[in-house]
C-alpha cells in the first residue's frame, strides 16, 4: 500500500468526501466507494457516493485510529426520498458499502458475516467480483452525491434488491447488513504465488467497521477492551489498606 504525508492524506479525504464527482465506475485507485441501501417494503434504493477513492481509503485505513463520518441529515434525497417514501420499514432495511479498481486488482466490500468472505481458491473470483461491483456501479453512476430508485422490477435502474446475487454467487457470502448494525470491511486482491506461478486469491480485513444508523455513516475501529487486573494486585490492594487500618488504630492507642 502506498504511503502519504498523514496531513497532506487528511486534507485530501476531507476534500473527496465533500466533492463526490461521480467517479464511481472508473477503472483505477481514483474509483470512489459508493453505498447502497435497499428497502425490501418501499422497493427503494438509496445511492450515496461516499467520495472516498480506494487509494485514498486504503491508504488511510492503515491507520487503527482513522474514522470516518458522514451525516445524512443534510441529504435531502436520504430524509425525504428514502426515508420518508411512502412503506419505508427501518426493519426492512439493508446496507452495503463496495468498491473495485482492475489495476491489481482490488475490492473493498462490507460483509455482515465477522469471518469474511470465502474466497475460491483461483484468481479469477476476485476478478468477478471486480466486474460485478464496476458494473453495479455503472446502473448508479453518475449519481452526483446520492439518489433515490424505485425498482418497480425494472432492470438495470441501480437497485440492490439481490445484493448477494450482484457480486456473483461464488461465496454466499453475505455482502450486506441490517440498517443500524455494523458490518465488517474486507480488502481482496490477487497476490502472485512464486511457487504456482501464477496469481492467488488473498483476503484482510480492516481494523474499522462502517455502521449505517439513524442518519449517519461512520468508519472506526472499536475501542480497545480495558485490561482487567489481575488477582493478585487486588489482593494486595486490599492486604495494603488492612495494614494501613491496623497501623492507623496502633497510632491512636499510643
Amino acid at each position: 500500500m502506498k504511503q502519504f504525508n498523514k496531513t497532506l492524506l487528511v486534507a485530501a479525504l476531507m476534500v473527496a468526501a465533500g466533492s463526490a464527482n461521480a467517479n464511481i465506475s472508473v477503472n483505477n485507485g481514483n474509483s470512489e466507494l459508493f453505498m447502497s441501501v435497499y428497502d425490501s417494503s418501499s422497493k427503494n434504493t438509496y445511492s450515496l457516493n461516499t467520495g472516498l477513492t480506494i487509494d485514498a481509503f486504503m491508504a488511510a485505513a492503515m491507520d487503527v485510529n482513522y474514522t470516518y463520518t458522514y451525516d445524512l441529515s443534510s441529504d435531502n434525497v436520504w430524509v425525504s426520498s428514502f426515508l420518508g417514501a411512502a412503506g419505508f420499514n427501518a426493519a426492512t432495511t439493508v446496507y452495503a458499502l463496495a468498491v473495485a479498481s482492475n489495476i491489481n486488482p482490488d475490492v473493498l466490500l462490507t460483509s455482515s458475516a465477522a469471518g469474511g468472505l470465502a474466497l475460491a481458491d483461483n484468481d479469477q473470483v476476485v476478478n468477478t467480483f471486480v466486474d460485478n461491483i464496476k458494473s453495479q456501479a455503472g446502473m448508479i453512476n453518475p449519481i452526483g452525491i446520492s439518489k433515490v430508485v424505485n425498482d418497480g422490477g425494472v432492470a438495470n435502474t441501480g437497485q440492490f434488491n439481490q445484493f448477494d446475487t450482484v457480486f456473483g454467487n461464488q461465496t454466499g457470502a453475505q455482502v450486506a447488513g441490517a440498517y443500524g448494525s455494523t458490518l465488517a470491511f474486507f480488502h481482496e486482491t490477487n497476490v502472485y504465488d512464486a511457487v504456482l506461478d501464477s496469481p492467488v486469491p488473498v483476503i484482510e480485513a480492516f481494523a474499522g467497521s462502517w455502521t449505517l444508523a439513524g442518519n449517519t455513516l461512520s468508519f472506526a475501529a472499536p475501542a480497545p477492551a480495558p485490561v482487567p487486573l489481575p488477582a493478585a494486585v487486588w489482593l494486595f490492594g486490599a492486604g495494603l489498606m488492612g495494614m494501613l487500618r491496623l497501623n492507623r488504630r496502633k497510632s491512636m492507642a499510643v
